[in-house]
């Protein structure tokens, strides 16, 4: 009875729901940076790539996948991954010690999946975390998958303070996988932080640790890797351990490899596993077969230095644009004025390169364009839209007097043709409503001098300025700066008055002889006046 009813809502849903259930068999295209966001919303899907796919200016964030992807031949360029993705596996090191492993790469975690004819250019992964981490180009974790037929031009700089860790050129942890006729150009640099805790490093050109069957690759890498810990780089595969109780041995066979490697290991106990092809092959548990090492130098320090491509510091580059031509990618070569180091970014798929010639448009009339391809003459023009005016600030042409308005304008900032004018209101009379005068009072004897200040109330007033005045100069005269000099005896009242009459102050000033001065005046010379 219950096997009855569960065949019956079977037919149900089906009835219900065929477009649900024909959704996931469809192949669903991928041509551009925005649909790159539905391998994550079907990561069970079956997906194909119509068009080759610039991810410039994507920070992406590795997803989980467990479908097929087939590349079709395009290829993935510009791929930039900052941070692991949000997955966790177990990973584990060559005495199967077990880490919960985070993941960064095109795709954090592979399960089950298919990734068939896809090709990655300039894909840049540069992780620092305390985690424990594996970057692939396609995979930080890839398990029973098959990769056939791929090829990835990459760098990657793992920084970590962790114990287990590494860089695959293909797949970061590989875990019972298929991999076949693929080839890999890459720059691998591993940074170990942490001198306190034995890491366990691996970097390989095809898969830095664990199990694998490859076969037909090609290989090109540099590997760069400090540890304080334990080594294991070679030019294919960093270490292969199978999983417990596995009991089939896998096989590297018919591939090509052009290795170079430096590192340091600081170690109690120094084992510095490097090889052209397998750093470590724990228990011959991977037979090589027909491999060819076209190329393998190695440096090993046994002192702490700096191990990355570029020996500066602080490096300095410079910038040199290789544009695409009708067969051939673009690139930018970076250089550093250093050392030398250099290396290529900001891809550019093959493509018409092109010469413009500009006629500019104005703020009232469309200007063009005609691009005209050097390679083979292909032409076309594209309108320039006349861009219109760009209103500067307001400007004061005429300031405002107290009886006229003044005026301003705005001006075009591109061509200068005047916009806008306005007035300038006449500014509202503020009257004087007092003064204060430093002094209400003066004693001065004659010749002697004293500077009376003052101070319009309010000071906002429109006419701030002020005069004096004395009412008897032969007693005390005063200057238009308020300077009061004592002539003879007597009381004289100087008046401070605001510059539109509205307010005033005044200061009684009397003068006096001094006692010498009497006696001079008076005694001395009194008989004179007489």
């Amino acid at each position: 009875m219950k096997r009855l009813l569960s065949i019956l809502l079977c037919i149900s849903l089906l009835l219900v729901c065929p477009a649900a259930v024909a959704a996931e068999t469809d192949v669903i295209a991928i041509s551009c940076a925005d649909d790159m966001a539905l391998l994550s919303a079907h990561p069970n899907g079956s997906f194909v790539l119509t068009d080759d796919i610039d991810m410039r200016g994507v920070d992406w964030t590795p997803v989980p996948f467990s479908g097929t992807l087939d590349g079709s031949g395009h290829t993935i360029y510009n791929l930039t991954v900052r941070a692991p993705g949000g997955d966790v596996e177990t990973t584990y090191d060559g005495n199967r010690k077990k880490y919960e492993t985070v993941f960064a790469g095109l795709f954090s975690v592979l399960s089950d999946a298919k990734i068939l004819d896809l090709h990655l250019v300039n894909a840049v992964a540069d992780i620092e975390t305390d985690r424990h981490c594996f970057i692939g180009t396609l995979a930080g974790f890839a398990q029973n998958s098959e990769i056939t037929g791929c090829s990835v031009q990459a760098r990657h700089h793992l920084t970590v303070s962790s114990i287990n860790a590494g860089i695959g050129g293909l797949v970061g942890f590989s875990l019972i996988n298929e991999i076949s006729d693929c080839a890999v150009d890459a720059e691998l640099v591993f940074t170990d932080v942490n001198p306190d805790a034995l890491c366990e490093e691996f970097l390989g050109g095809i898969y830095a640790s664990g199990c694998a069957n490859a076969r037909r690759c090609t290989v090109r890498v540099r590997e760069f890797a400090g540890i304080y810990g334990y080594a294991h780089n070679g030019g294919a595969v960093g270490m292969i351990k199978l999983p417990l109780h596995y009991g089939k041995l896998f096989v590297l066979a018919e591939t090509s490899v052009d290795a170079q490697i430096s590192f340091f290991e600081i170690t109690p106990s120094r084992r510095a596993y490097c090889d052209p092809l397998i750093g470590e092959n724990l228990a011959g548990d991977c037979r090589s077969v027909k491999n060819t090492v076209v190329s393998f130098s190695f440096e090993e320090s046994k002192e702490p230095v700096r191990l990355s491509p570029e020996r500066c510091e602080q490096p300095q580059y410079t910038v040199e644009t290789v544009p695409p031509t009708d067969e051939s990618w673009g690139y930018t070569v970076c250089t550093c004025a250093g050392c030398g180091y250099s290396y290529r970014d900001a891809y550019v798929p093959p493509a018409h390169t092109y010469a413009e010639t500009r006629i500019e448009p104005t703020c009232t009339e469309d200007g063009s364009v005609t691009y005209t391809c050097t390679g083979c003459g292909h032409r076309y023009s594209e309108p320039l839209p006349a861009s219109g005016h760009t209103p500067g600030e307001w400007t004061e042409v005429r300031a405002p007097q107290p009886n006229e308005e003044g005026l301003e304008q705005r001006v075009c900032t591109v061509c200068g043709e005047v916009l806008e004018t306005r007035p300038i209101p006449v500014p509202e009379r503020i009257a004087a409503e007092r003064i204060e005068l430093s002094a209400a009072g003066l004693r001065l004897h004659p010749d002697e001098s004293e500077t009376l200040s003052a101070s319009v109330f309010p000071q906002t007033a429109t006419e701030p300025g002020v005069t004096f005045e004395s009412d008897d100069p032969s007693v005390a005269a005063v200057s238009e700066h308020g300077v009061v000099t004592a002539v003879a005896p007597g009381t004289a009242v100087i008046t401070c008055k605001s510059a539109d009459g509205a307010a005033s102050a005044v200061c009684t000033v009397t003068v006096s002889y001094t006692f010498l001065q009497w006696i001079r005046h008076y005694i001395l010379f009194g008989w004179t006046q007489r």
